[in-house]
Order: C-alpha cells, then structure tokens, then sequence
C-alpha cells in the first residue's frame, strides 16, 4: 500500500512540473476559448489544441506583441464567447497595421 501511495505522489508531481512548465499565456488562451465556446457535441483535441497555438504566435509575428498581450489577458478575464470572440478580433484588428504591411511587402515584390 505504501508502494501505490509514493507511486501517486510521484505521478502528481511529474504531472504537476509538466503542466507548468508546458502553460504559455498562448496556451492558456486557446484553452480559456475552448471553455467558453466549445460545444458539447464537438470534441476538441490536442491537435486543435496546438493549431490554436501556432495562430496566436503567427499573429503575435505579424502583429507585434502588444495586440496579442491585450487580447490574453481580454480572454483571461472575458465571461461568455461572444465575449472572447471579441478580444480575438480587438487584436486582429490592432494587429492589421503589421499583417498590411506584410502584404506590402509580398505585393511590391510580386509586383516586379
């Protein structure tokens, strides 16, 4: 019994380390909107999970980290998924000054 017991601890504690030190505020976001707006007929996966991840840190490349910053912590404190939605799209659009010029960039030389 006492052999299960240290098991156990063992366990939570590995778990415990490996959920802290793989919880970015990207991450935590993604999961924050998989709560609000998951529907309870549609699983979401690890896959999902991730690919929510990558968006967030292209949008943080394009768009600078202050849009993506305010939108985490909009989606930490947001109630309801409509409300979250929203923080989503106050950073798409205070990221479109970077993605425009990007799409400059790729327009001029494609362009030429």
């Amino acid at each position: 019994m006492k052999k299960v017991g240290v098991a156990v601890l063992v366990l939570g504690l590995f778990a415990g380390v490996a959920w802290g030190v793989g919880r970015t505020p990207e991450r935590s976001a993604c999961v924050k909107m998989g709560e609000l707006c998951a529907d309870a007929h549609v699983k979401s996966s690890l896959s999902d999970l991730d690919q929510c991840v990558d968006q967030v840190k292209q949008l943080r490349k394009l768009g600078g980290d202050a849009p993506v910053d305010k939108a985490i912590t909009c989606i930490d404190g947001a109630k309801t998924c409509p409300e979250a939605m929203g923080c989503v799209m106050g950073a798409g659009y205070a990221a479109l000054p970077g993605m425009m010029t990007e799409l400059a960039k790729g327009f001029e030389r494609g362009a030429k």
